[in-house]
């Protein structure tokens, strides 16, 4: 199924954020991985009038040591070299994925992989 029809905004600042969210009086959503927003909009469970995309603010990619502190904002990504501030302090990180994306998305991938027409090994 696809999404119903909505507008979309690429916000580069966070004052346009919240200019666009303001405006849409309510009917907005913020994406900035989409990993759980957009299978609920291809499924119709939700219908905004507005998305707002807030990966190209800058204030809201990084991910920061301030003391015994860890800031990870919004729109910061596990690719990003900051991360290895966060795994010199959190032994779990590895387990952190299963607790805030559905866990289809980070499905360990196959052993080995085949081709249609090969059976999958044992």
């Amino acid at each position: 199924m696809k999404p119903a029809a909505f507008e979309y905004v690429v916000a580069d600042s966070v004052e346009m954020a919240v200019a666009a969210l303001a405006e849409a009086g309510g009917e907005a959503k913020i994406i900035a991985g989409g990993q759980s927003l957009v299978p609920m909009l291809n499924f119709r469970l939700l219908r905004p009038a507005i998305l707002v995309d807030i990966n190209r603010i800058p204030d809201l990619a990084y991910v920061r040591e301030d003391h015994d502190v860890i800031r990870i904002v919004a729109a910061a990504t596990v690719i990003s070299d900051a991360v290895m501030i966060t795994r010199r302090h959190v032994l779990s990180l590895p387990t952190l994925p299963s607790q805030v994306s559905w866990p289809h998305v980070f499905c360990p991938p196959p052993k080995k992989a085949t081709l249609p027409d090969q059976r999958a090994p044992r």
